[in-house]
């Protein structure tokens, strides 16, 4: 993963999204939905180098702990955006740390 190392990462934090020898792609695609505020998946896969089936998997899993949600993508109403549920994300991190 080539922007493992560059600035895509930077703020994130390492024992957070590492788990293992492997990414927390949760963790890393919930950080990046948080950088951007409102993102499409295209985006996301674009900036992760995730593969799709990866990515998808990460929002459904977001999705279904309420950390995001989805809504219409008001440029183009055949896609649709993730944005940060961001009182759930606070009471996660409250509860994890």
């Amino acid at each position: 993963m080539s922007h493992l190392g560059g600035s895509v990462w930077s703020g994130l934090s390492l024992p957070t999204i590492f788990v293992g020898e492997k990414v927390n792609s949760e963790v890393a695609v919930l950080r990046l939905i948080e950088k951007h505020g409102q993102i499409r998946s295209s985006h996301l896969m674009k900036l992760t180098s995730f593969a799709p089936r990866t990515v998808r998997y990460a929002l459904q899993g977001l999705l279904r702990k309420r950390l995001i949600q989805k809504m219409p993508c008001l440029l183009d109403m055949r896609d649709v955006v993730y944005m940060a549920n961001h009182a759930a994300v606070q009471t996660e991190a409250n509860l994890c740390g």
